[in-house]
């Protein structure tokens, strides 16, 4: 009502300020006998008393009907404006500076694989990010697999890793220094042995690795994974940001603690994760494998952490990704 009234000020005023210098009697210029200049225009009361103006006829004899803002026709309303579709849920907010993404702050979402909204930080394990939502367009309190999935749910956290004692060339990941091939055979026989993980970390934690020539050229790593479920690709979640990267270790622990919940086990689910080596100048990519539906069963059932072999996705570089697998009543 504000904009209206306001709208019919400026109208009346420039109205009435066309009619600046006209007057009721002949004026200068008007025909013998005319009362009034013809086109001319003069003030008049309206019957409602505000005021109004009338117009002069052609001939000069007398002035039309008083013309008052009010009396014309309404315009017609107009038509409301459809309804916007339901925007996504918030983005997870950083946990240091660097890197690419933050750790999620938010509980489970509503948005596209991987992402998140608003609410509930902080639950056991870490926040939660929704890896599960339908993908059918729309935004529902609870993931569907596009209404066709009937399968388990379950919750995925990403706790560590275990990385090679160096690049695919041979040489440490700080420094030019040649790693000795005891070391490399070693490894080798220990990844063909009934213990992959389990031999693989007694080379990593041996003397020729930690003497005080390569003590210091372990990898600086850092990282993020990124999950697609049901043909949607989620947003990148940090592991450990570039300013945050775990310092001189084969066996990083995550310092960015959180769980993809909704995770529909029984589909075709990846889980990208991107690891690298944090220098001074160019960091060294350290490998980025992807993690399947039958990895996440296989840790399911060990029912503990469960290190899935990925060096063949990796050039050596990247021996394994520890994970957790807890199965869920239903999509949260």
């Amino acid at each position: 009502m504000e904009r209206v009234a306001i709208g019919l000020v400026v109208v009346l005023s420039l109205f009435m300020a066309s009619c600046g210098g006209s007057q009721v009697g002949g004026g200068s210029g008007g025909a013998s006998g005319a009362v009034c200049v013809p086109g001319g225009s003069a003030s008049c009361t309206c019957t409602t008393g505000a005021m109004g103006a009338q117009v002069c006829n052609a001939s000069g004899s007398g002035y039309g009907v008083c013309a008052c803002s009010g009396s014309g026709t309404g315009g017609t309303g107009g038509s409301a404006g459809m309804t916007g579709p339901a925007g996504t849920g918030g983005s997870a907010g950083t946990t240091g500076s660097g890197g690419r993404g933050g750790a999620p702050a938010s509980a489970g979402g509503t948005t596209g694989a991987g992402g998140s909204a608003g609410g509930n930080a902080g639950n056991t394990g870490g926040p939660k990010v929704d890896a599960g939502t339908s993908t059918d367009g729309n935004v529902s309190s609870s993931p569907d697999g596009g209404g066709s999935y009937t399968g388990r749910w379950v919750s995925v956290q990403i706790v560590d890793a275990i990385i090679a004692p160096g690049k695919a060339d041979g040489t440490a990941w700080d420094g030019t220094v040649i790693i000795p091939d005891s070391v490399l055979n070693a490894l080798g026989t220990a990844l063909a042995g009934g213990d992959p993980a389990g031999g693989s970390l007694a080379v990593l934690a041996g003397p020729d690795l930690n003497s005080a020539i390569l003590s210091l050229d372990k990898p600086d790593s850092y990282g993020w994974a990124q999950a697609t479920v049901f043909g949607v690709t989620g947003d990148e979640y940090s592991l450990a940001q570039a300013s945050e990267a775990v310092q001189d270790n084969y066996t990083p622990i995550w310092p960015d603690v959180w769980r993809y919940v909704n995770v529909p086990i029984d589909s075709d689910v990846r889980i990208l994760v991107s690891l690298w080596d944090s220098d001074l100048v160019n960091d060294d990519p350290i490998g980025a494998p992807e993690i399947n539906s039958t990895d996440l069963m296989n840790a399911l059932t060990a029912q503990r952490k469960y290190e899935v072999r990925v060096d063949d996705q990796t050039d050596g570089q990247l021996l394994f990704i520890g994970i957790s697998v807890v199965q869920q009543a239903g999509p949260m």
